[in-house]
């Protein structure tokens, strides 16, 4: 198990309440990194993985002043990338079909705050230094 050094670690637990599961688990094969924006807080990023929030999990989480925080192991998949049909199909050259859940070929990394706000400068350089790290960690290219 590799994890971000420095990282805090607050791991996705896998079973919400119900017994339903929060993330793919042993399923990944990172070839990629996903960024999103999660528009919301680190707080709420903590509590659902403690408690194993079904539908939505993720790699890793960047905060507003930098700190990493991982939830996910690599080989772990999450719930960030989606499995749906979008409209229109995506242009993405690594993405495989729709047969294919993207969830289980790359890492999901959310930045704490909302797309109106942006990133702050300290989310900059730490989305930035994580990326670097897994793609080197991972064998991805870096782009």
């Amino acid at each position: 198990m590799t994890h971000y050094p420095g990282a805090e670690l607050a791991l996705w637990k896998y079973t919400d309440a119900a017994g339903n599961p929060a993330y793919f688990k042993g399923i990944n094969r990172p070839e990629a990194v996903v960024l999103h924006i999660a528009q919301g807080w680190a707080s709420t990023a903590r509590a659902w993985a403690k408690q194993g929030y079904s539908n939505a999990s993720w790699h890793y989480f960047v905060c507003l002043d930098g700190t990493v925080i991982q939830q996910l192991e690599h080989e772990d998949g999450g719930y960030h990338a989606g499995i749906g049909k979008p409209a229109p199909e995506p242009t993405w050259p690594l993405w495989k079909g729709w047969g294919i859940n993207v969830n289980c070929y790359t890492i999901g990394i959310e930045h704490e705050g909302f797309s109106w706000d942006g990133f702050t400068p300290e989310q900059t350089r730490a989305s930035r230094d994580l990326c670097r790290w897994l793609s080197v960690t991972l064998d991805i290219p870096y782009d």
